[in-house]
């Protein structure tokens, strides 16, 4: 009955704008723009029938980076004494941590919804408070370091986003300081729905140092062993265009985007150029 009514309302509207067009146009002009509009609505009709997508966004302060061809986000992440914060809420911008945002900007509700969420986090640790309260918990196992949780809503409102399923993460107090010592944490992502062509997969990967000053810091040092790494496993060249790679440190991020043409030399002097710039952003950046 719908269905019936819109396309009523559609002919209508093409009625009058014929006999709007027919008072100022002759016959042969009324008829190309008749069938220009004709498709114009034809077209509307058919995006407006299309299921809805979900979208990927990644913010850098007041910049977004769309994300949708994504499928890997690798940070090198200030930790703040023995904790780690990635927040709340969703990724405003305001408080960096690394993470895309999953966005429905459409106007229409996602269906049969489903999101898991997979976490490996080698030596840390977490506290049952520190899950988000829209995620239920699936598996929690200790002895592999891995948790994984479900969104409890089957859907996905129109112009909303998904929370961060996991607030905070710590260093155990059994575990010792060192500025040598790297920590991973990866969150794999899968998320399916009505309308999606196939299941759709990401996963964002963290290299954190923790140091015993209850402050928020990340040396040139680690930078740069952070870039190496990235430029030899080829997240700068075969996989760039699905991969992003960030250092978030203190109250901002920096975003590396390197020419697409590198070679050992270039790399070396963009790498420099990258651990400059920490002292001359204030606040968050794509440095290319």
């Amino acid at each position: 009955m719908a269905k019936k009514q819109n396309k009523k309302q559609v002919q209508e509207q093409e009625t009058a704008i014929m006999r709007w067009l027919k008072r100022i146009f002759s016959i042969q002009t009324v008829s190309v723009i008749a069938a220009l509009v004709a498709a114009y609505y034809a077209y509307k009709s058919y995006i407006d029938n299309q299921p809805s997508q979900i979208s990927l966004e990644y913010n850098v302060f007041h910049e977004t980076i769309n994300a949708d061809d994504k499928q890997n986000f690798i940070n090198l992440m200030a930790a703040n004494y023995r904790s780690l914060a990635f927040g709340s809420g969703y990724s405003d911008g305001f408080i960096p941590n690394g993470m895309p945002n999953i966005i429905n900007k459409t106007n229409k509700s996602i269906k049969n919804f489903k999101l898991e969420v997979t976490i490996r986090f080698f030596h840390l640790a977490f506290r049952q408070e520190d899950i988000n309260k829209d995620f239920e918990v699936i598996e929690n196992d200790t002895t592999f370091s891995t948790l994984k949780l479900k969104y409890k809503y089957d859907v996905f409102n129109a112009q909303s986003a998904i929370p961060i399923p996991l607030k905070f993460m710590h260093l155990p107090e059994s575990e010792p300081f060192s500025d040598d010592n790297t920590y991973t944490i990866l969150f794999s992502y899968n998320i399916t729905y009505d309308g999606i062509s196939e299941p759709r997969d990401f996963g964002i990967s963290y290299i954190v140092y923790f140091d015993n000053e209850e402050h928020l810091s990340i040396t040139d040092k680690h930078i740069d062993e952070f870039l190496s790494s990235c430029y030899k496993q080829g997240c700068f060249t075969e996989y760039k265009n699905n991969t992003l790679v960030s250092v978030v440190d203190a109250a901002r991020t920096r975003v590396a985007t390197p020419s697409i043409s590198l070679t050992d030399d270039s790399f070396e002097k963009y790498k420099e150029r990258f651990i400059k710039s920490r002292d001359g952003i204030k606040n968050n950046a794509v440095v290319r």
